[in-house]
């Protein structure tokens, strides 16, 4: 039995498997036991006759007739050949594989096709071409990376040498801000003579994935470091919201807080009158508010209440919010 048939070059390289085989009782797959490739200079549309013989065995050891194939591998048209995208862009915290020079491999990047089959890496010449990329890295714009891939298809034919060069531009790209960790939130006491207390604000942790070293702004209440990660700073008593704005060098920023807790634990110090001598009235009452027995009572925070009350009446308070009385 004689066949011929036309096949793309990349058709045969990829799918080819041989005739069919037709039996009747059994599912058998054809043995290659010859294979003659022939170029076919100059031609115009071959390049390649590839003579091969086939044989085929059942089951039961029935060998059957040789069957010759031939195939004739049509020419590489190079005008139809499909690009890549031409215009790529990733950011640069992408995880891509890389090639051997540190650029985005095709397999990121895209390959050229033909017929819907990529065309690289050409592991033979049974096409007649080879395709190869190179890279060129143009001066950085900003925090911007743009390499120019120019892929070359080059095909041998008839004593000539045809290229179809394919540009393809990739652009890597920083837009997004560092990796930061504010430190955990804290508690602190004011001191015995001042409602405000003197803190170091702690660093921040903080990376970029891709232009390093990083800068650091802090806003508290009441003030702010300029490209300072932390520093001594003063802060009242409460909650004191720390804010840290971290800059990469492309200035894409991120943001982490904390919150320093200003606490008045110091009880308030009570001074009062060692003598106090008060006027009694016709009916024998006398009037007396905590101020007149205050000395000097002080709070660092300042006082909130400030009462007075008779040793032996421990049940009755009086306070400075109203004039009450003791009798």
């Amino acid at each position: 039995m004689y066949k011929r048939q036309v096949l793309s070059c990349f058709d045969y390289r990829d799918g080819w498997e041989g005739p069919q085989v037709i039996e009747n009782c059994d599912i058998v797959q054809p043995q290659l036991i010859d294979q003659k490739i022939e170029t076919l200079d100059c031609n115009e549309k071959y390049i390649k006759r590839i003579t091969e013989t086939y044989i085929a065995t059942d089951e039961s050891g029935n060998v059957s007739e040789p069957c010759y194939q031939e195939i004739l591998i049509e020419r590489v048209n190079l005008d139809e050949i499909v690009p890549p995208r031409s215009d790529l862009e990733f950011e640069c915290t992408d995880i891509l594989e890389l090639d051997e020079n540190g650029y985005p491999d095709p397999i990121e990047t895209g390959i050229p096709t033909l017929e819907g089959k990529p065309i690289y890496p050409v592991e033979d010449f049974l096409c007649n071409i080879t395709v190869e990329y190179e890279d060129t890295e143009l001066p950085a714009i900003g925090c911007t990376r743009k390499i120019m891939r120019m892929w070359r298809v080059t095909e041998w034919w008839c004593s000539e040498t045809k290229i179809r060069p394919i540009p393809q531009m990739i652009t890597i790209v920083d837009t997004q801000g560092p990796d930061v960790q504010a430190p955990r939130d804290m508690d602190i006491t004011t001191g015995r003579r001042n409602c405000e207390v003197l803190v170091m604000i702690p660093p921040i942790e903080a990376e970029d994935a891709c232009n390093n070293p990083v800068m650091v702004d802090v806003q508290y209440p009441g003030g702010f470091l300029k490209n300072q990660n932390g520093g001594m700073v003063t802060l009242g008593v409460g909650a004191n919201k720390i804010i840290y704005t971290v800059y990469d060098q492309c200035y894409n920023s991120s943001q982490d807080s904390m919150i320093i807790y200003v606490r008045d634990e110091t009880p308030p110090v009570a001074i009062c009158e060692g003598h106090t001598v008060v006027a009694l009235t016709d009916q024998s009452i006398a009037e007396v508010f905590a101020e007149s027995i205050d000395d000097g009572s002080y709070d660092e925070c300042m006082l909130d209440t400030l009462a007075v009350r008779r040793m032996d009446t421990p049940c009755l308070l009086y306070t400075s919010d109203a004039a009450d009385e003791l009798t």
